[in-house]
């Protein structure tokens, strides 16, 4: 008969701090006993106390150890970067030049294209990747603030040549806010700020295609020069946000199918966001695999969350509040950036906190996580790094690729930018959410033990009970205290026992031999629980935490009461 039995993984163990031992030396118990002292006793201490730390952190719940972000240091120079994940499952990065990362975070490829206008402004060019495997650059090359830039086009072929090389439109005052987007081969559309009056800009909308650009629009009314604009595309869907940070402005959402049409179609989208107070702005955008867009904006010191289906509906009534208490930004406007992985159910959402200067340049990277695809959010969790906001203009830039996260952001420290990934593994078992078919079971995981008949996919291969036989459903599977006990209890009763000696009671209940069992052991389909968790050696770990706690209140006997005694020897003789 086949037994089964799930692999008790362990994973990272936390750092406990335990107390100086040599502390001990020296207390006297309550009895006024001594303990005695020398080599023996210290061993056990040294022993013991290790021991227990490592099974207690075992015990404790894989998850509290399972979220971390880790930190791969400087990519680019530069301090304005966009970035986006291809089919090639690269990570397609632009800042002062072309790079790609892969999972890893090591990076693969650096090409000699990029935006020329990095520390002049607070803005980041774009980037956009196609299905096909092209890569889209729009950056700011030659010119100035007041007579405006000059806006250039790349195109990388999926082959990876360099090909399409134009600018587009024409210059105009304050013009380098952009954004791009690919929905086919032949369908890439672009937009750029001009100002209108004052403050306020038009945003121009642009078709691209190889010989050259073709002007759709001009979205008014929607756009302030101290605000972003962004523009992500799926399933030939075209997606646009952008801020207008008026003291009662609002985010401004457009969305159309890719053709002829879109620009009037976007128009006649246009839907609105205006949760929180003071100023709003500052968009970020996400898709997922199911075609859907997820939105960040801020307003006066938080950041909000909601999301769009296929169609370009909205799908949530009430906008969701993500990150709070991140102070104000000048113009008191939150900053932050939102990634979504490709089933749509981990949403990711980094926000700066401006605590260290006058100027708010200075800001804490906190993040908070969705596991149900947006609609919660968990506890803020500090980054431990510090990225300079650019007076609330200059976000950071996040991907995801699989369940892992990789953060672009302005390193404080350095001045330019720097990488950080953070993999969701949300039960600790050692494989990342989109590997893991139940990230809430510990024991199910890619390459785990199957067990017979309890219904679960344990190793995550697709088949349910792959191996079992009629023979292992005779005895199922039960966790129950009364193994640890000596006595084997059955589901459901019926049937010959595995171990052998005596029929089962009818109608199931006890086994009429009352076999012995041990915990943790399978059985005859029976799995005996050790009712500490299933902690690996069942209970012995309280033992080593009783002889832990006696080693350490109980003394031993002082040094100079051994030379006492020998100095009085040393009298009577």
């Amino acid at each position: 008969m086949r037994m089964n039995m799930r692999n008790n993984k362990i994973g990272n163990s936390g750092s406990v701090a335990g107390r100086d031992l040599a502390t001990c030396a020296g207390r006297r118990r309550f009895t006024g006993r001594r303990l005695p002292s020398g080599p023996v006793s210290e061993m056990l201490v040294a022993v013991a106390f290790p021991l227990a730390v490592l099974v207690v952190t075992f015990a404790l719940p894989r998850s509290a150890r399972a979220q971390q972000w880790t930190f791969h240091g400087t990519v680019d120079p530069g301090c304005q970067s966009d970035a986006m994940v291809g089919p090639d499952g690269l990570i397609h990065f632009v800042a002062q030049r072309y790079r790609q990362f892969d999972f890893d975070g090591n990076e693969v490829l650096r090409e000699p294209h990029g935006d020329a206008v990095q520390f002049s402004l607070g803005f980041p060019p774009a980037i956009a990747v196609g299905d096909d495997g092209s890569v889209h650059l729009l950056t700011r090359q030659a010119g100035s603030l007041d007579g405006g830039y000059d806006i250039q086009y790349e195109r990388r072929d999926a082959s990876g040549v360099w090909d399409i090389n134009y600018l587009v439109g024409s210059r105009g005052m304050r013009n380098y806010i952009v954004s791009l987007g690919w929905a086919s081969p032949g369908e890439v559309y672009a937009t750029y700020t001009e100002v209108a009056v004052g403050v306020w800009t038009d945003l121009h909308l642009f078709s691209l295609e190889p010989s050259g650009d073709t002007f759709l629009g001009t979205f008014t009314d929607i756009s302030r020069v101290d605000t972003n604009t962004r523009m992500r595309t799926s399933g030939g869907r075209v997606f646009l946000a952008s801020g207008k940070c008026d003291p009662g402005g609002k985010v401004y959402t457009l969305t159309a199918g890719a053709g002829p049409t879109i620009f009037g179609d976007m128009v006649a989208s246009q839907s609105e966001h205006s949760a929180g107070t003071g100023r709003r702005g500052s968009p970020d955008v996400a898709t997922d695999g199911l075609g859907r867009f997820h939105l960040l904006y801020g307003a006066a010191g938080q950041l909000y969350y909601n999301r769009y289906g296929s169609q370009g509906q909205k799908q949530i009534s009430t906008d969701i509040l993500v990150l709070d208490a991140l102070d104000d930004v000048y113009d008191t406007l939150a900053v932050g950036a939102i990634a979504a992985s490709e089933d749509g159910q981990l949403v990711l959402v980094v926000g700066l906190r401006m605590t260290h200067s006058p100027q708010t340049y200075d800001a804490d990277l906190v993040s908070s996580l969705s596991t149900d695809g947006g609609n919660t959010f968990g506890p803020p969790m500090d980054l431990g790094r510090r990225s300079n906001s650019g007076e609330g203009r200059q976000a950071p830039r996040l991907v995801a690729l699989g369940s892992k996260f990789f953060l672009f952001f302005l390193n404080d420290a350095t001045g330019s930018i720097s990488l950080g990934s953070f993999t969701v593994d949300l039960d600790g078992d050692g494989f990342e959410a989109t590997a893991d078919c139940d990230d809430s079971d510990p024991a199910v995981y890619p390459g785990a033990q199957e067990l017979c008949f309890n219904g679960l996919d344990d190793d995550c291969d697709g088949d349910v009970d792959e191996g079992c036989t009629a023979e292992d459903a005779s005895v199922p599977e039960v966790d129950s205290g009364i193994c640890d006990a000596g006595i084997l209890a059955d589901a459901a009763g019926g049937g010959a026992d595995a171990a052998g000696g005596g029929a089962d009671a009818a109608g199931g209940g006890v086994d009429a031999d009352t076999e012995t069992h041990s915990p943790g052991v399978v059985t005859g389909g029976c799995r005996c629980a050790s009712g500490v968790g299933d902690v690996p050696w069942g209970g012995a770990w309280l033992w080593l935490m009783v002889l832990l706690v006696w080693l350490r209140i109980c003394p031993s006997r002082p040094a100079r009461g051994r030379h006492r005694s020998r100095g009085a020897e040393g009298v009577r003789g």
